[in-house]
């Protein structure tokens, strides 16, 4: 049940639709030079989701009950992390750090 991350490639997103390491780095690179920092701030929340994740693969479950619960509240977590990199990268798109050619390029203010 884990997320495909591949951080060999310089692709935004990988095949679940999840903001890749490359992207996160280059964003928040990008993000430190401007003066809004929702791009830090979503990329914040993000790194949470993601130990949420982690932390959901390893919980106890003493009963199949508490399996499904587990289960479902990885999933759950799975689609915020979706939902929250789509966010972040219209935001990115919105300021001009990527492309039409989906290309994470320097802020043109930098």
């Amino acid at each position: 049940m884990t997320a495909d991350r591949p951080d060999d490639d310089k692709s935004i997103l990988d095949s679940s639709q999840l903001l890749t390491s490359f992207a996160e780095s280059e964003i928040l690179a990008n993000a430190s030079k401007l003066a809004c920092q929702c791009p830090k701030h979503l990329i914040f929340i993000l790194s949470k989701v993601r130990a949420f994740q982690e932390y959901e693969q390893g919980c106890i479950n003493s009963s199949k009950e508490d399996q499904l619960t587990h289960e479902w509240l990885y999933e759950q977590a799975i689609k915020i992390d979706r939902l929250v990199s789509s966010v972040i990268v219209e935001l990115a798109r919105r300021e001009s750090m990527i492309d039409a050619q989906d290309n994470i390029v320097p802020h043109p203010r930098s």
